[in-house]
């Protein structure tokens, strides 16, 4: 696994966790309950972070199984909101709350696999580009060749199998 690929996994793992989050305290909120606890913000906290390790794994890389994740996580952390507030709503999943949390997990995961796709390109696309601007920068500061000829032209003759070379008797020698 490349670099790019290893920071988009953990990206990924990131936003599917803030993401899980979010949508379990606006599913709560939504249902009619109150703001929740110091307590329960942990809670939800933790169960977004579980979300976000399973979903930065190696192998997970393909929208259903980031939907997963993100329905993982909104479900623990909607349940844990309901435990923790004595809220009557925890144990009632209407049609309505099903589709929203179902719905706001696909489009999340769309979202989420398609700014990893795009993450990893142009990661990659700025190393490239900056490999060739560090070669261009050392190309020029490198010092020219010297050489040791005096005019320029003789140093660009070729010597060997010309007829005209710069050493050696004349081609034409007075007998």
């Amino acid at each position: 696994m490349t670099a790019a690929r290893t920071k988009a996994a953990q990206l990924r793992g990131v936003f599917v966790g803030a993401i899980s989050g979010v949508t379990a305290v606006a599913g709560h909120g939504l249902g009619g309950a109150h703001l929740p606890g110091s307590a329960a913000v942990l809670l939800v906290v933790l169960c977004s972070a579980v979300a976000g390790a399973a979903a930065s794994a190696a192998v997970v890389r393909r929208v259903p199984i980031v939907v997963a994740c993100l329905l993982l996580g909104q479900v623990l952390g909607h349940l844990l909101l309901g435990v923790a507030s004595e809220h009557a709503h925890a144990t009632q999943w209407s049609a309505a709350m099903v589709c929203a949390h179902l719905c706001a997990a696909l489009c999340a995961a769309a979202l989420i696999c398609t700014a990893e796709r795009l993450f990893a390109a142009v990661a990659v696309a700025v190393w490239r580009l900056v490999l060739v601007l560090v070669a261009l920068r050392d190309s020029a500061h490198r010092r020219p060749i010297l050489t040791r000829w005096g005019v320029a032209a003789l140093a660009a003759r070729p010597d060997v199998g010309c007829g005209r070379v710069t050493r050696g008797p004349p081609a034409l020698a007075a007998a």
